[in-house]
């Protein structure tokens, strides 16, 4: 830490980084006698705040492939994302995300089967500081469908080509 010189019998100071720091201080008097004083203050960082929206479905198509986002999630200390760590877990098993953004706050995962599952978000920050956060989801349906169109584009009176795609289903029902 650098030295800084202050002046006065009350004063404050914040510390930027967590840590051990001597304080001294130095008393004069008129005629020139001094006297010192020194104390140790520990200056630690605050646990990360841990925020996990609700997993919800990439989208209508893919109902079995769920966004996670643990992107509210920051250090108290900064006011920011800068510098966490995000470890994943579903049902109390590791699950790195696919898809991830924002260093791992953030991406999808898909299930192979229905059911009520539980997440968990650990965040560790700079220093070490962890902190973890956990909430229940359900996967409703595995039938993910997608739907081939050629040409996206058509004329009055030409024919277009619809053809449906899914691992899942038996049976299709198109609506015009």
């Amino acid at each position: 830490m650098k030295s800084i010189s202050r002046m006065g019998e009350k004063i404050s100071h914040a510390f930027k980084k967590p840590g051990e720091y001597v304080i001294k201080l130095d008393a004069k008097n008129p005629n020139g006698d001094i006297d010192s004083d020194s104390h140790m203050v520990s200056v630690e960082s605050r646990d990360p705040i841990v925020n996990i929206d609700v997993p919800r479905p990439v989208d209508n198509g893919h109902p079995n492939t769920l966004v996670f986002d643990g992107s509210k999630s920051f250090d108290p200390d900064l006011g920011s994302r800068e510098g966490l760590t995000y470890k994943w877990r579903i049902n109390g098993k590791d699950r790195p995300l696919d898809n991830q953004t924002l260093s791992g706050a953030r991406g999808t995962l898909t299930f192979d089967e229905i059911g009520t599952y539980t997440v968990s978000l650990t965040v560790t920050n700079k220093y070490g500081k962890v902190a973890s956060s956990e909430q229940n989801f359900s996967v409703k349906s595995l039938l993910a469908v997608d739907m081939k169109i050629d040409p996206e584009v058509a004329q009055i009176k030409k024919t277009v080509h619809f053809v449906a795609q899914s691992q899942n289903a038996e049976f299709y029902e198109w609506n015009f």
